[in-house]
């Protein structure tokens, strides 16, 4: 299995904050901003954990990134 798959393998089904940040190469800060406005596909919460689903954020980023919300 090469590296790509290997990361596939281990890569989680939920991501932070911080991982959605990685994957779109922004801050932290940018992401809550886009949370906030409505661009990013709607997160969860566990408790007091927000999350995003990896399929969401995959399918937005393949979709160049439209607003999901209009408000």
């Amino acid at each position: 299995m090469g590296i790509k798959g290997q990361e596939a393998a281990e890569a989680p089904d939920l991501l932070d904050v911080t991982a959605v940040a990685r994957k779109l190469c922004v801050g932290t800060r940018t992401v809550l901003r886009l949370r906030d406005s409505g661009a990013l596909p709607r997160p969860f919460k566990i408790g007091r954990l927000v999350r995003w689903r990896r399929v969401d954020i995959d399918h937005w980023i393949a979709a160049d990134c439209r607003p999901v919300e209009t408000r």
